[in-house]
């Protein structure tokens, strides 16, 4: 059987980053992380046992030092945080940074700005919290029927965004809004594992998306694998992996959302070599 890699599978550079800050900062001492560090709970559990603990609620560091997970943290809680006495490491991924300030930027402007993507995600929630009133999420082109915009458009996307769709709603709203200043602020790291996605599916039997099941990036990965692969499945670890799924399997493709460790990566190849001809 051949496993076939994708290209720039693993850690994306903004969830490198955020870890390796958590682990030299908990050298020093315990740390928490507002949330989840990342969406992955294998290397949450692996972070835990270093020291790096997950808190609920800002109301429960008083006097502690907090990490701000790579999606960023809300205006509020960032103000409570320093209410409290917390000292916070930032880990804010610098792509969500740059989103949010295109998204401030375009609002002085005096534009409306319109964020495609998902109002419950924790990138979106921060983005929102920091923006002046008017800020509006929006799924994609039908969000846009009953719009009737009273200043000009901005137009900008969650950094995990699929590209194909962010362009579709971009063509849709240049048409009706030709003043729009549109501004695309997807992770070039997420589109580029997109377009791999796309390349993969379409050369193996089997495609494998390794990542959290909160993951965004990963789910969407999953979507377009399998528009060209039906035989695609989603798992967060090798024991997931049953041997009926590889049956008449002669290619299986690997592929990771941006959060995903590559000794979880290790392990499913290690499951496929197991249960493999």
């Amino acid at each position: 059987m051949r496993i076939v890699r994708a290209r720039g599978i693993g850690f994306c550079y903004g969830v490198r980053r955020a870890i390796d800050l958590a682990v030299r900062r908990a050298e020093r001492g315990p740390i928490r992380s507002l949330g989840p560090l990342i969406h992955n709970r294998q290397e949450v559990a692996r972070l835990e046992s270093l020291g790096i603990r997950v808190a609920d609620s800002i109301e429960s560091c008083a006097n502690e030092t907090v990490i701000i997970r790579s999606h960023g943290a809300t205006a509020e809680d960032i103000a409570r945080a320093r209410a409290l006495n917390v000292t916070l490491v930032d880990a804010t991924c610098p792509h969500v940074t740059r989103c949010k300030e295109i998204v401030l930027s375009l609002q002085n402007e005096g534009r409306q700005v319109l964020l495609h993507g998902d109002r419950r995600h924790p990138e979106v929630q921060a983005i929102l919290s920091f923006a002046a009133a008017g800020l509006e999420v929006i799924r994609g082109p039908d969000d846009l029927a009953a719009l009737r915009p009273s200043h000009p458009l901005g137009l900008v996307a969650q950094t995990t965004q699929e590209r194909r769709a962010f362009a579709a709603l971009a063509a849709t709203v240049r048409r009706r809004f030709p003043d729009a200043d549109i501004r695309d602020t997807i992770c070039q790291d997420a589109a580029r594992r997109q377009e791999e996605a796309s390349r993969l599916a379409g050369e193996v039997d089997l495609v494998l998306v390794i990542g959290g099941r909160e993951s965004a990036n990963t789910s969407r990965l999953t979507q377009i694998c399998r528009r060209l692969q039906p035989r695609t499945q989603q798992i967060e670890q090798a024991m997931e992996l049953a041997p009926s799924v590889l049956s008449g399997v002669e290619s299986v493709g690997l592929i990771s959302g941006a959060s995903t460790p590559d000794w979880v990566i290790q392990e499913v190849e290690q499951r496929l070599a197991e249960l493999g001809p």
